[in-house]
């Protein structure tokens, strides 16, 4: 901002001074390219912040959206739906997620239908054990009040033969 006394002189002094100025004005112009470059960067810069805030809330939504769907399946499997499959798109990032849940679901659904086959196969050999042991219940039964029957049958016998042989010594004495 300074004035430069010796500007349009002749000699030395005037020399001196113009080459003073010619330094004063390239340092300007240097300092105005120098505000511009450190405009543009600051620029550059701002645009580059505010590109990497809109991805990061690109992110963030995604992960939101991801959030909410296995939110959602996951409150599905707490209800005991086995049925349910996340059917919505997701973000590629988030696209194994629902692959990986789905395929769970459908795993754990099979072995639950595997336990459920096997809990009828034991129920059903169960009623068949059960009703066998009737069966032989009462067969134990029957051949108890057979045996019975027949200890009864040969005890008559055993009296009858008695009274037979009482019969036949007293035959024998009096003969």
């Amino acid at each position: 901002d300074l004035v430069l006394p010796g500007l349009g002189r002749a000699d030395e002094i005037g020399q001196i001074a113009e080459a003073v100025a010619t330094f004063k004005t390239k340092a300007a112009e240097k300092a105005i390219l120098e505000a511009e470059e450190l405009a543009v960067r600051q620029e550059q810069e701002k645009k580059a912040l505010a590109k990497a805030a809109e991805a990061q809330k690109l992110v963030l939504d995604e992960q939101d959206q991801a959030m909410a769907l296995l939110g959602n399946a996951l409150s599905k499997l707490a209800a005991k739906d086995l049925r349910f499959r996340m059917t919505e798109a997701l973000p590629a990032a988030y696209a194994r997620l629902k692959d990986d849940f789905n395929s769970a679901i459908e795993q754990l659904e099979e072995a639950l239908q595997a336990v459920n086959a096997s809990t009828r196969g034991v129920h059903h050999s169960t009623a068949e054990i059960s009703a066998a042991s009737t069966d032989l219940s009462r067969r134990t039964e029957q051949q108890a009040s057979n045996l019975e029957e027949t200890a009864a049958a040969l005890a008559e016998i055993t009296a009858t033969v008695g009274k037979t042989a009482e019969g036949a010594r007293h035959a024998k004495q009096a003969v």
